[in-house]
């Protein structure tokens, strides 16, 4: 079964007739938002990068640990670090 619609008699006058041209009177509606503004920067970001120093006690302690498998990487960070 479908449903047969609304009845016209039902419907006040404006919602049965078509719209005409000058069915809108008054000034137009205020619009829901307000547009985008630009974006002007002002300051850049400067990001500093202050190096930390070596942790050589961390290594030796690592060195112990593994029985002295830990000293090339050891000196391989140390070498690298320092350039």
């Amino acid at each position: 079964m479908t449903y047969p619609g609304p009845n016209p008699a039902h419907l006040p006058p404006h919602l049965t007739q078509p719209p005409t041209e000058q069915s809108w009177v008054g000034p137009p509606p205020p619009q829901a938002y307000a547009p985008p503004q630009q974006y002007f920067p002002t300051a850049q970001h400067v990001t500093v990068n202050v190096p930390r120093p070596f942790n050589h006690a961390l290594h030796v302690v690592l060195d112990l640990i593994t029985c002295g498998f830990w000293i090339p990487v050891h000196i391989l960070l140390w070498v690298l670090h320092k350039g």
